[in-house]
Parts: C-alpha cells; sequence; structure tokens
C-alpha cells in the first residue's frame, strides 16, 4: 500500500459528523444494516437464528467507520499514551485501543511527517472498525428494538 504523507486539513470530513446522536443514529442504522446482512448470509432451510445470535454475530462484523469524535478520541489517545490501556475496559476500551493503534503506526510509517492529530484524523475518517465495539446487551436492545418497530408498521 503505497502512502503518500501530506498534512490534510483536519476538517476531513470529521467535523460534520462531531455530533454525538447523528453519529449515534449512524451507527445503529449501519448496525442494523449488518444484522440483515448475518440474517440474508442464513443458507435457505437453515434454523433461524436467535435475536441473541443476530446481534453478537452483527455486533463483531467489521464496522463502516468509528463512531466516535475527534476531540473525545485525541483525548483517549493520549489518555492511553500516558497511562496504558488498563484503566479502558470493555468493547471501547478495545476501540480505543484499536484506534491508538493505527494512529501510532501511521505516524510510525509516515517517518515524523504526520502529526498525531492529522494520523487520528486519517483513521477516522478512513479507516474501517474492527467490529460496532458494542456490548452483548447493546447489541441484542438495538436489534430487538428493530424488530419491534417493524411489526408495527
Amino acid at each position: 500500500m503505497d502512502m503518500t504523507f501530506t498534512e490534510a486539513p483536519l476538517s476531513s470530513g470529521i467535523a460534520a459528523e462531531g455530533n454525538a446522536q447523528v453519529m449515534s443514529r449512524r451507527r445503529h442504522r449501519e448496525f442494523l444494516a449488518a444484522c440483515r446482512r448475518v440474517v440474508d448470509a442464513r443458507p435457505k432451510g437453515a434454523a433461524p437464528l436467535k435475536v441473541s445470535e443476530v446481534a453478537g454475530l452483527a455486533a463483531e462484523s467489521p464496522a463502516p467507520r468509528y463512531y466516535v469524535s475527534f476531540d473525545y478520541a485525541l483525548r483517549m489517545y493520549n489518555r492511553i499514551r500516558r497511562e496504558g490501556s488498563a484503566g479502558v475496559a470493555g468493547p471501547m476500551g478495545r476501540c480505543w485501543q484499536e484506534i491508538a493503534d493505527k494512529v501510532t503506526a501511521m505516524v510510525e510509517q509516515s517517518g515524523g511527517k504526520l502529526s498525531v492529530k492529522h494520523a487520528l484524523a486519517r483513521v477516522l475518517a478512513d479507516e474501517r472498525a474492527s467490529s460496532f465495539f458494542l456490548t452483548q446487551a447493546t447489541a441484542r436492545r438495538l436489534y430487538h428494538h428493530a424488530l419491534r418497530q417493524r411489526r408495527r408498521k
């Protein structure tokens, strides 16, 4: 992969994503699309999956993006660099560690030409997340809620 390192504006699509409610709605919408892909991938005639199984498989599938603001991600990156990841547990702890690893690798690959802020902006704007970083309970709740809404229509 050929990467050219230049300083890009920090607003590379992230400023518009800054609203937490917008990001949350987008995450929910994209998570539900992942749930539909899990269901659609089942072979014809296979036993139906339980809500918890669909939600769990979708939650662990790759997500199109990270659903975090630049400012909060920068604070968490600095915290992990300063204190390590021991104090950040659960799915979001994995998220922060994954972002920190990608940012660090990008800065190192650039030979120091890329600042942490610009590397973070690129990770948030251009990189896919390895999962949705949802707890099983949250994934089940989101999927179950969507199913109820669908049945009401």
